[in-house]
């Protein structure tokens, strides 16, 4: 009787095991165990056989090893449950051994799945890093090349001043002397037009002076007017002022060193002047030495 509960015990202890194992599907890292026939039933089962396989091909799943195993050794169980002598000891170690597997393995696949979680997650932080790295070397690409183009074109504006700077410093000194013109005209204008001499009983004919006002008006009208076509040739007489003066200022140079030149000939004339005298009175006398000798 006792036999007989014990019997009953393992078998729903090990329908609970089948009922667990369903709920673990196979996986990569989850194989299979040799199966237990009638013919091995009595064979003691070795943790050799229950290492975790290294082959893929030898992987089978944690199902296969319930359904064939465990119903061979309950039905083999069965049959010689009511023979007298049969040994439930070497059984119940068995399945306790096969549950320690069965354990053993359920612990390394969540092993398995936490290490492929971590290294998932570390290969994205990996991708995520080279791609924020990535997106930095563009930027600074970016910002170097418009850096380098900015200095490009300050070089070009540069050398565009510096080549018109010296036409520029002569249009300043054309500008001065344009406004002094214009100044000293509109202040003879002013003195012809507000200084009359209105004193000892002279008069004044309004209708003249209207007209020596509108005559003065229409002359500057026309000079304000004629001062924008003027400017193209006024740029050009100065480029050509600014050039002369160039040549003058040269011609300046030139008639100085002239000068000196000329001082200094006039003293060479004069100390060749003085040793021909010289040369001439060492041959008189010279003479007068032969003579006497």
């Amino acid at each position: 009787m006792n036999k007989m509960l014990a019997i009953k015990n393992v078998i729903r202890r090990t329908n609970s095991h089948g009922a667990s194992a369903s709920q673990w599907a196979l996986s990569p890292g989850r194989s299979g165990s040799p199966t237990m026939s009638v013919e091995n039933k009595a064979k003691p089962m070795s943790f050799s056989s229950l290492k975790p396989p290294t082959s893929p091909s030898r992987t089978k799943g944690v199902e296969k090893f319930l359904n064939l195993g465990l119903m061979d050794l309950f039905k083999s169980k069965k049959s010689s449950a009511l023979q007298p002598g049969s040994g439930d000891v070497g059984s119940v170690h068995q399945l306790r051994l096969i549950h320690n597997g069965l354990i053993q393995w359920r612990y390394a696949n969540a092993k398995a799945d936490a290490a492929n979680r971590s290294i998932n997650n570390q290969v994205q932080n990996y991708l995520l890093n080279g791609w924020n790295s990535l997106m930095k070397l563009q930027h600074s690409v970016v910002q170097k090349k418009l850096k380098l183009q900015k200095e490009k074109l300050e070089i070009k504006l540069d050398f565009l001043l510096q080549s018109q700077m010296k036409a520029l410093e002569s249009w300043a000194d054309m500008e001065r002397q344009h406004l002094s013109a214009i100044s000293m005209t509109k202040e003879s204008l002013h003195a012809v037009v507000c200084k009359l001499p209105l004193v000892n009983g002279a008069e004044v004919d309004a209708q003249s002076a209207l007209m020596a006002l509108r005559h003065a008006f229409d002359l500057t009208a026309s000079i304000k007017s004629k001062l924008p076509a003027s400017s193209p040739g006024i740029v050009k007489t100065v480029s050509l002022v600014s050039e002369l003066a160039a040549v003058v200022a040269q011609e300046k140079l030139l008639l100085e060193e002239c000068i000196e030149l000329f001082r200094i000939i006039s003293i060479l004339e004069i100390q060749e002047r003085s040793l021909m005298c010289y040369i001439i009175e060492l041959n008189s006398q010279q003479r007068q030495i032969q003579e006497v000798a």
